[in-house]
Formats: structure tokens, C-alpha cells, sequence
């Protein structure tokens, strides 16, 4: 069996080296698609900003539309591994149920901060494209099918762990804590919204108080701890 010692430390830095390359390339290719948008990336353009040749970036990415495709998903993920990894921190940390309703309002909080609005509203435009691109809907498919598996997985450690309710369904909480944050583009796209984030916050609290085996209880015990550590 092939194991990472028995791989030649040159073959180890050349993949290394071809990570690299390709991570280049890929932001490269975001930050001008971000500039001047799809039609105005070009090939060359991202070889130069990148530093490497055109031909290196197809010796990664079978064509442009490829190449387009993967930046599109580098940009749909934004700070998605951050923020699973911050809900993962929350449950595996919190030592009850009302420490855990405080440590999710304190993610969600940097979830919901309005400097990430433009990320919502890029998240929003990509699946829109992605319906009219195969290639694009089925990479989101696979990063979104992952997510999903990992949020789920947290649930299942919380309910493990005694600070989330047994009866709940892990695949199904998932989706809810995604979709209280991405749900905020309805708010972005309001010129005129007057969503308190405040009030915001506390409406998550009482969701999450309602998956903790505590209750009404551990809202009690959050929204004091919440009170002497705003």
C-alpha cells in the first residue's frame, strides 16, 4: 500500500508545487471575474496576474468555461468552511444547553455582520447561473452535498453530547442554520429594510433554544449570560 512516506519527497513537492499553481490560478481568475466579470476574464490576463504560462493553466482546467466554472464555486463557498468550522467550535465547547444557545448567537452574529452582504448576494447570483450550467450545478452539487454531511454530523456530536435535543434531525437542522444566514439577502435587496439586527439575533436565540433539550430554560440562562458579556 502506497502511504505518504513511501512517496518520494520529490514527487510530495511537485504535487505540492501543482496545488499551489492551480490555487494561483483559481484567484486569479475570482478577483478578475470580480473586477470586470465573466466576459471580461480573460485567459491571459489570469496567466499573467497568476504568473504562469496559458498553457500551464490548461494543463488544470480542460477550457475557459472550466476554469470559470471553478472560480464561480471558489467564490460560492466564501466563508463557508469558516463558518462550519465556528459552529463546530460552538457545539463541541459548550459545557450546556445555555451555553451553547450563547455561543450560536455569537456566531451568528459574525455570520450576519453586513460586510458579508456582497458574499450573499455573489451566492445568490452564482445558483441563479448555475441553472443554466450543468458543469457549474453539479460542482456547487457536490461542495453543497458535503457542507450539508458536515453540518449534520456537528448536530449528531451536540445530540451526543447532550446539548441538543435527541428528537431533532440532524440533516434537517443543517439546512435550517444555512438557511438563517443566507436568508439575510432578503433583507440586502431592500432598499429600504428595516430589519433591527438585534431583533434578528434574538429570533435565532429562540430558534436555537428550541432545539436544546433545556428549553425555555437555556434561553433564560443565554440571555443572561448574554447580558453581563454583550
Amino acid at each position: 500500500m502506497t502511504t505518504p512516506e513511501s512517496i518520494p519527497p520529490t514527487a510530495r513537492t511537485r504535487a505540492q508545487q501543482a496545488d499551489e499553481t492551480k490555487s494561483r490560478v483559481l484567484a486569479a481568475a475570482v478577483d478578475l471575474i470580480e473586477a470586470h466579470g465573466e466576459a471580461g476574464m480573460r485567459v491571459t490576463d489570469v496567466a499573467t496576474r497568476a504568473k504562469v504560462s496559458v498553457g500551464t493553466i490548461y494543463t488544470h482546467f480542460a477550457d475557459r468555461d472550466d476554469l470559470v466554472s471553478a472560480a464561480r464555486l471558489e467564490q460560492f463557498l466564501g466563508a463557508v468552511h469558516l463558518d462550519v468550522d465556528s459552529i463546530a467550535g460552538a457545539v463541541n465547547g459548550a459545557t450546556s444547553s445555555a451555553d451553547l444557545v450563547h455561543r450560536l448567537r455569537e456566531v451568528s452574529r459574525i455570520a450576519s455582520d453586513p460586510a458579508r452582504a456582497d458574499n450573499r448576494w455573489r451566492r445568490a447570483e452564482i445558483l441563479g447561473t448555475a441553472r443554466s450550467r450543468p458543469q457549474l450545478a453539479e460542482r456547487i452539487g457536490v461542495s453543497q452535498h458535503e457542507t450539508n454531511q458536515a453540518l449534520a454530523e456537528i448536530a449528531r456530536a451536540g445530540q451526543v453530547r447532550g446539548v441538543i435535543d435527541a428528537a431533532v434531525d440532524p440533516m434537517a437542522l443543517g439546512i435550517m442554520v444555512q438557511a438563517f444566514t443566507f436568508g439575510l439577502v432578503l433583507a440586502d435587496i431592500d432598499p429600504d429594510s428595516t430589519l433591527d439586527p438585534t431583533a434578528w439575533l434574538d429570533v435565532v436565540t429562540r430558534f436555537t433554544t428550541a432545539i436544546t433539550p433545556a428549553g425555555a430554560g437555556a434561553e433564560e440562562a443565554a440571555t443572561g449570560k448574554i447580558a453581563q458579556n454583550p
